[in-house]
C-alpha cells in the first residue's frame, strides 16, 4: 500500500512539474497567421484601386503606417488603420472610394511588418501582444491588458528583455505592488520591442491548481482504492 501511495504522489509531482514547465515555455518565432495579423505604425501597406468593369488605370500606392496609426490614400485622405486587419482596411477603403469611383475594387497587401509590440502572458485579463506607444512602461503593458487577476503573484512579475531572445538570457523581476502601493516609479521599466512579461500566479493559487488539475481527475481513483480497501477489511 506505501508503494502505490509514494506511486501516485510521484507521479501527481511529475505532472504537476510538466504542467507548470510547458506554461512557462514559449517560442522565439511562430508562423505569422497574416489575415489576423493587426496593423500598428511603421507598418507598410501596398495599395491599389481601381474600377471593376473598367481597363482604366487604378491608383497605386505605397503607404506607410504613421505613428497616429493613419494612413493617407488619394481621393479620401487620412484614413485611421492601427489594429485593423489588412481586409478591415480593405472594406474601409472600399467603402470611401465607393463615393469617388464606380464599382471599385481594392487590393491591400501588407508590404512590411514594421510594428513593435510586446506581450504579456499569465494572470491578467486579456493576456497577448500589444502595440507599443511611446514611453511605454510595464505597467502601461498590465493595464492595458486588463488588470492582473486575484491569483497574480504582483510582487514577482517577469520582465523577458527582448535581447535575450538572441541569446543573451536576461529576465528581470519586478515588485509592481510596489509600484502601486508605494509610488516607486523607478520599478517601472520602460519596453523595448519584442519583450515579454509574465504574471505568474500567487503561491495559493498554484495549489488550488494543483488541486483541480491533478487531484481532481485522481478522485474516482482514489475513492475506488478507499472503497475496495473498506471492503476488504470488512470480509
Amino acid at each position: 500500500m506505501k508503494r502505490q501511495v509514494i506511486f501516485i504522489l510521484a507521479g501527481m509531482l511529475l505532472a504537476v512539474a510538466a504542467v507548470y514547465a510547458q506554461d512557462s515555455t514559449m517560442t522565439a518565432a511562430e508562423p505569422m497567421n497574416k489575415a489576423a495579423y493587426r496593423l500598428g505604425p511603421g507598418d507598410v501597406l501596398q495599395i491599389v484601386a481601381r474600377p471593376a468593369a473598367a481597363l482604366a488605370e487604378g491608383i497605386g500606392r505605397t503607404e506607410p503606417v504613421g505613428p497616429d496609426g493613419r494612413i493617407s490614400f488619394d481621393l479620401v485622405g487620412s484614413v485611421y488603420v492601427e489594429n485593423k486587419t489588412s481586409d478591415e482596411v480593405d472594406a474601409e477603403l472600399t467603402r470611401l472610394l465607393s463615393e469617388y469611383i464606380k464599382d471599385v475594387e481594392v487590393t491591400v497587401i501588407i508590404a512590411g511588418y514594421e510594428a513593435k509590440r510586446v506581450f504579456i502572458i499569465g494572470e491578467v485579463v486579456k493576456p497577448g501582444k500589444y502595440l507599443i506607444k511611446k514611453n511605454m512602461t510595464i505597467m502601461d503593458v498590465i493595464t492595458e491588458a486588463g488588470t492582473p487577476t486575484r491569483n497574480a503573484s504582483l510582487r514577482k512579475v517577469k520582465l523577458v528583455k527582448s535581447n535575450s531572445l538572441a541569446g543573451n538570457q536576461q529576465i528581470l523581476t519586478v515588485d509592481v505592488k510596489k509600484i502601486l502601493q508605494n509610488g516607486e516609479l523607478n520599478r517601472n521599466l520602460m519596453l523595448a520591442d519584442g519583450d515579454i512579461i509574465m504574471v505568474e500566479p500567487d503561491r495559493f493559487s498554484k495549489v488550488g491548481y494543483f488541486i483541480e488539475k491533478v487531484f481532481n481527475p485522481l478522485r474516482p481513483i482514489f475513492y475506488l482504492g478507499l472503497a475496495t480497501g473498506l471492503i476488504g477489511y470488512a470480509f
